[in-house]
């Protein structure tokens, strides 16, 4: 019995350590750590996120998927024109380009993707045969590669030069918001699950990122403007990147990482530290010690 409960301290500790590591993951940019987004995708379709109050019984997030190669295909087939199917690259590609420019802004080195393109591991390694039976979009001229892949990442941190990789999965929703019985909003729901292996292809931060858009727009009956739709999401994709740089980079320019996207939140920090943004709601946190 004594070896039972042993046992179970032990699971639980360690359990805690790897939850607890993935928070003191930092980088300071004064020793020139460099980065490189290895891989970015997202789902092609925009689904409505469903309220808690909604759920049934048996609902599981992990299975809600992307729906379907088939589904998507028809999808694609009688929605066509639709601005929400139309705008999914834009909503993809803004993912790395929001992460660039924060990074930017908090003087971090990243490896310029065009640099990246031109390496034989980029030119010779295709998008594997499960990445592409999940049905996820990749940024344009990125690939859907695993993080899993500890070979592939050592490769691509020796032929760019990088310190770390950046993998980020993108889940992207509209979501219902109820101002009273009869007012109904609806906004930008953003998930990033960012991932960032070291250039041995060891795990040190897996992290997802919830956030909405800063404005809502108008619905009725789940009628509303497509167009209007796709416009919230770059602010919701703002902040989850934004989270995501605070969360690792130390730096004395901490205010000066925060561009105009987020200028309408409330933010807090003192100078050399990081800076907390309240709109990011985390759902998971965990590390892989190896």
């Amino acid at each position: 019995m004594k070896k039972n409960s042993a046992s179970l301290f032990l699971a639980a500790f360690a359990t805690l350590f790897l939850l607890s590591g993935c928070q003191t993951f930092k980088v300071n940019v004064s020793e020139e750590p460099v980065f490189v987004i290895a891989s970015v995708h997202a789902n092609p379709n925009l689904p409505w996120k469903i309220a808690t109050s909604d759920l049934r019984s048996d609902y599981n997030e992990d299975t809600v998927g992307n729906g379907s190669l088939i589904n998507n295909q028809i999808n694609k087939i009688f929605n066509k024109d639709d601005p929400e199917l139309l705008g999914a690259q834009n909503r993809c590609d803004y993912i790395p380009e929001s992460l660039e420019r924060y990074f930017n802004q908090a003087g971090v080195k990243y490896v310029e993707h065009s640099v990246f393109m031109e390496t034989e591991i980029f030119k010779n390694t295709e998008t594997s045969f499960m990445g592409k039976m999940e049905n996820e979009l990749p940024a344009t001229d990125y690939k859907n590669w695993p993080h899993g892949d500890k070979k592939l990442a050592k490769a691509i941190a020796e032929q760019t030069g990088a310190d770390y990789l950046i993998y980020i999965d993108g889940y992207f929703q509209k979501e219902k918001v109820r101002n009273s019985a009869l007012d109904l909003s609806a906004q930008a729901d953003a998930t990033l699950q960012i991932t960032v292996l070291d250039k041995t292809g060891k795990m040190v931060m897996t992290k997802r990122y919830n956030c909405d858009s800063s404005s809502t727009i108008k619905a009725k009956r789940s009628k509303y403007d497509h167009n209007d739709m796709n416009d919230l999401f770059p602010s919701a994709i703002d902040h989850c990147i934004s989270s995501f740089v605070s969360d690792i980079v130390v730096n004395d320019i901490g205010q000066e990482m925060i561009d105009s996207a987020a200028k309408d939140m409330e933010l807090y920090g003192e100078e050399g530290t990081t800076i907390t943004l309240p709109s990011a709601k985390p759902e998971s946190d965990n590390t892989e010690a190896e």
